[in-house]
């Protein structure tokens, strides 16, 4: 059997946005990015890996499930794949289009 991770950005509240939708209140510096880079970098959406120079890497994880509100904030500055390198599926309550690259499979 294959080990599950799960791994996700949230307050301290259990919140992985906030009231707006929007992810500015999560820090992106501090001492917690050492892990971030060292362990999770996969985690990192590829327009930020390759701003970094960093090819994509094979830490932990090849796939990553989000909701469509997660993958809208891409969508809305052109990024039809945010996480090329790992296997991506989206839930959605309607049919969509997505990238050829994007698996999306109805929400329940």
């Amino acid at each position: 059997m294959r080990e599950l991770v799960y791994y996700v950005a949230v307050s301290l509240d259990g919140f992985i946005a906030d009231p707006s939708g929007g992810f500015e209140a999560f820090p992106v510096e501090g001492d917690h990015m050492e892990a971030v880079m060292g362990e999770y970098a996969d985690a990192l959406p590829g327009h930020v890996l390759s701003a970094l120079g960093i090819d994509p890497p094979r830490t932990r994880f090849d796939t990553v499930i989000m909701g469509w509100k997660t993958l809208t904030p891409a969508l809305d500055v052109g990024i039809a794949s945010p996480y090329p390198h790992l296997h991506q599926i989206v839930a959605s309550r309607q049919a969509r289009t997505v990238d050829p690259a994007i698996s999306l499979t109805p929400d329940p």
